[in-house]
């Protein structure tokens, strides 16, 4: 026969033992929830970054120059672009007629000067801007 006493200790007991599992749920679902923050919080930075990405990439746009290949210069040519540089202030080496180092850093130090768009090339822009027309080939 089970007592009254001896049911309120089962029935308290039980609720002892639900309030820990209580306890353990609601603090683990809180880690979770805190987790969850972290990472939403992770996401938007990641988002707001990929926007400002895109809004780069929308901006942008494609440009075609003509420029000054090799098979379209002289020697001749090539030297005309190094004194015209020299004259202006930017020391392309060696007058040689090679467009070497010394020269594309002449060159590109000229573009950057005159607001022209800088890179690896010598472009019909940059010819008009050192003040020499026309291209002549070998």
């Amino acid at each position: 026969m089970v007592t009254f006493a001896g049911v309120f200790t089962l029935l308290s007991g039980c609720q002892t033992t639900n309030e820990k599992v209580s306890d353990s749920v609601a603090s683990e679902l809180n880690k979770r929830s805190i987790a969850l923050d972290l990472r939403e919080a992770e996401l938007d930075k990641k988002t707001q970054e990929l926007n400002a990405q895109q809004d780069l990439i929308v901006e942008g746009s494609t440009n075609w120059r003509s420029i000054l290949c090799e098979p379209n210069i002289s020697t001749a040519r090539t030297i005309e672009v190094q004194k015209s540089l020299k004259e202006k202030g930017f020391n392309p080496g060696l007058i040689d007629g090679f467009i070497g180092k010394s020269t594309m850093r002449a060159v590109n130090q000229f573009q950057e000067a005159n607001g022209l768009p800088v890179n690896n090339y010598i472009s019909i822009e940059t010819l008009k801007a050192l003040g020499i027309s026309g291209i002549s080939g070998n």
